[in-house]
Formats: C-alpha cells, structure tokens, sequence
C-alpha cells in the first residue's frame, strides 16, 4: 500500500523507467560477453523486426483478402508469441524482477503501470512495434490517412495487449519458471522449436499449395474479432468502409488489455512473495 508521503503516480512510472535503464547500463560494466550477447539480441530483434515489416507490408499488393489474413494470421501470431516465448525463453525478466520490488511502499496500479513502461522499453517490445509497422502501408495506400491512423492506433494497442499477457503470463508463473528443472526444460523445448524450423517451413509451403483459400479468408474473420487479431485489423476494416468494425474491434482490444493489467495486478503479491 503507498504511504502518504509517496510520489505522484506518474513520477513512479517513470522512476521506473529511469531504474530499467539505470539497471541495464550497470549490468554491462565490466561484462564484455554480457554486451556481446546483448549486441547479438538487437542485431537478432532486428533482422526479425524487418522480416515481419517486409511480410506485413508486402500484403499491400495483394487484394482485401489477401491484406485481412495476413493482419490476422499474422497479429495472432505475434500475440500467442508473446504468451509462450517467455514461459520458453527462461520466463522473468530479471532487471524488473517484481520479486525485487517487494519492500517498495507501491500500491498495485503504480507498480503494474511501472513494470508495463519498463517492459516497454525492452528490445522485444520495440521489435515487435517495429515488425506490426509494416501493417501502416497497406493500410495508407488502400484507405488513405484516416485508416493509416485508425491502424496506427490499433498497433499501440496491440503492443500494449502482447506486453502485458506477456507479463501477467510470467507473473502467475513466476515461481516455476525460476526453478532450474523448468529453465533446463526451457533450453530443451527452445532446441526443440529450432530443430524443426525447417521442417514447418516445408510443412506451410505444401499447405499454401493445397489450401482453401476461401475456408481460410473465413477463419480470418473469425481471428479479426477475437483479441489476438482485432487490433491488427481496424486498419482493414476502415479501408473496406466499416468504421463500425473497426470501433468494435478498438473496444475488443481495450477490454483484454483491462482484462490482463487486472490479472498480473492480482498475480503480482505471488510473484514478489514466492508463493
């Protein structure tokens, strides 16, 4: 609970994000191969991030139907992503462990508000931003500024939404993922995945070969109104004439994000106190 004399909420918010990147410059004194690993992640975080700009933004010369299933397959991926690569990738980010913030006299709202900024302000978070950007140009050059901007707000949201499932996810299970048998399981499941790359790539090449591409335009609608694609489609949505959609979709969005910062706020005492 915050005592009397605390700061302003939104001075904490940002002392938060102050302390993150106080925390990450202080990690790399003196560690060569910390900085190199680190160096390898942006360089990884990039090549990523224009991989998805470049397929997100190439769906601009296909038709409508091509544009919706790529936003929607494509922001149901991101987001289930988000979900399971950090349950995978070794769980909690250390440098704002909530472990660490336990004898804080912050109250829930100031320190979810304050571990969302710092989340934010991570590699994956403005890698992420940087892929779903590439949803801004079919969306300029088939609906003009007003879908541009109805798509721009739909992909801060979307960022918004895949941060916090992905906090509130490693939270609730924080004090499995800290354990050596799981992070051992996780290096293994991680081995797995890259193992068989290659084989899902054949896998979704003979698929696009052998698919109904009307049976899969369908299922797309379906994920454009469910939260793991609604943000990712209000910029389609203008551009065919549907503001309506769109506004139903923006409103989908921002009740899961309530949603999930009400979930991690509840699954933060856990965290802190090991339970």
């Amino acid at each position: 609970m915050a005592v009397s004399d605390a700061p302003p909420a939104r001075s904490v918010v940002w002392h938060f994000a102050g302390l993150k990147l106080r925390i990450l410059g202080n990690g790399f004194r003196g560690r060569p191969a910390r900085v190199a690993l680190f160096v390898l992640g942006i360089l990884a975080a990039l090549y990523l991030a224009a991989v998805g700009f470049l397929g997100f933004a190439a769906s601009a010369a296909g038709d409508a139907d091509v544009r919706l299933m790529v936003a929607a397959y494509g922001g149901a991926l991101l987001v289930l992503g988000s979900v399971l690569l950090p349950l995978i990738w070794f769980g909690v980010d250390d440098s704002l462990d909530p472990a660490r913030m336990a004898l804080l006299p912050l109250s829930r709202r100031e320190l979810v508000a304050g571990l969302l900024i710092g989340a934010l302000l991570g590699v994956p978070a403005m890698g992420l931003l940087a892929a779903t950007a590439g949803l801004l140009v079919p969306a300029f050059r088939h609906g003009g500024v007003a879908a541009g901007a109805a798509q721009a707000v739909g992909l801060l949201a979307g960022l918004l939404v895949c941060v916090a499932a992905a906090r509130a996810v490693t939270s609730a299970f924080a004090t499995m993922l800290r354990s050596r048998r799981v992070r051992d399981l996780a290096g293994i499941l991680l081995a797995t995945v890259a193992a068989l790359i290659a084989p899902l790539q054949l896998a979704v090449i003979s698929a696009a070969q052998n698919a109904d591409w009307d049976r899969l335009t369908a299922v797309a609608r379906v994920i454009g109104w469910t939260p793991l694609g609604a943000p990712y489609t209000i910029g389609y949505d203008v551009t065919e004439g549907a503001p309506l959609a769109a506004a139903g979709k923006l409103l989908i969005t921002l009740a899961t994000l309530a949603a999930l910062l009400w979930w991690w706020s509840r699954s933060l005492e856990s965290a802190m106190v090991g339970a």
